[in-house]
């Protein structure tokens, strides 16, 4: 048994390393750019974010599986996207900084696309682009620094997705986050840096998600409703204002690895004093403002963890 948990968190290590930049684990070497020697078949990853060449030969790469023109605002997206001789063979597409308020319809050309990033384009229609978008097997979608203040109810209709990054928003209140809860096979929710005061209540209905990120937000308590999560494996939670360790936390019973570093804890809750209560075996809680007793208290308590910092 303590061999298969320590399997588990050596996974975990692995799966925190990979899981923000996602669609940048796939395949083999990036090229950066399209040379006339270049044998174009064995390009699978092209970046050309940092080029400021004109794109002329890109209709010879048939093997294509990943594709980042981020930043390059002169690119027409239309006519780049009908280009692709092969768009079944794209599976990674990443448009950030790009002044994006849509996207052209020839998206629905890649029909095996698994990842999508749209990052930093402030005036995107959500509501629009998730339309358009919705009948295609996303996984993966990167909606970071968009000021996206609501989230639109279509979005519950991407059946695909199971990584949703939605941090350094206005997501400030609940707004419409029950359409997120209803996202049928999210696995992996990012709400970082949104300026959240209060933990969205109806997120406890996701009770297959694994991996939740709240760090660096404004809260002060977690409510009852997140042990609705029953799956959930590893809570980031650091950098918020808890003055006292979540007791909430200790009832979730798949959680393995709690991040709650940089708050202002001072105070950990005797629900934590019966180790077989909780699922616990990893807990992050460095520069937080415990005593001298209750670091003695974590010492006791959490003796048992594989990983434990404070």
């Amino acid at each position: 048994m303590r061999f298969i948990i320590h399997t588990i968190l050596i996974g975990f290590t692995i799966l925190l390393l990979f899981s923000c930049n996602t669609y940048k684990t796939y395949y083999n070497d990036t090229i950066t750019q399209i040379s006339n020697e270049e044998n174009s078949k064995d390009i699978l990853r092209l970046d050309l974010s940092e080029s400021q060449d004109v794109i002329y030969n890109i209709d010879g790469l048939k093997n294509l599986r990943m594709l980042n023109v981020s930043t390059r605002g002169d690119i027409n997206l239309d006519s780049l996207f009908l280009k692709l001789p092969n768009p079944k063979e794209l599976r990674v597409l990443i448009l950030d900084s790009m002044h994006l308020d849509n996207l052209p319809s020839t998206i629905n050309r890649f029909t095996r696309l698994k990842q999508l990033s749209l990052n930093n384009n402030p005036d995107l229609k959500l509501e629009v682009v998730i339309h358009k978008i919705k009948d295609l097997s996303i996984e993966f979608l990167n909606f970071q620094h968009n000021e996206i203040s609501e989230i639109p109810e279509n979005i519950e209709g991407l059946t695909y997705l199971k990584d949703l990054n939605l941090s350094n928003n206005n997501l400030d209140g609940f707004n419409h986050f029950e359409y997120v809860s209803s996202i049928k096979h999210l696995s992996s929710l990012w709400l970082t840096d949104n300026k959240l005061s209060e933990f969205p209540t109806s997120l406890g209905s996701l009770q297959q998600l694994r991996n939740l990120y709240i760090e660096h937000n404004n809260l002060i308590d977690i409510p009852e409703d997140i042990t609705g999560m029953k799956k959930v494996w590893v809570i980031h939670a650091g950098h918020n204002l808890f003055t006292e360790l979540p007791a909430n936390f200790g009832k979730m019973k798949s959680l393995i690895l709690l991040h709650i570093n940089n708050c202002q804890i001072s105070s950990i809750p005797e629900v934590y004093s019966k180790k077989r209560s909780y699922s616990m075996l990893g807990l992050i809680i460095d520069n937080n403002k415990l005593s001298v007793n209750e670091k003695k208290f974590c010492r006791k308590s959490f003796g048992h963890f594989f990983v434990l910092s404070f």
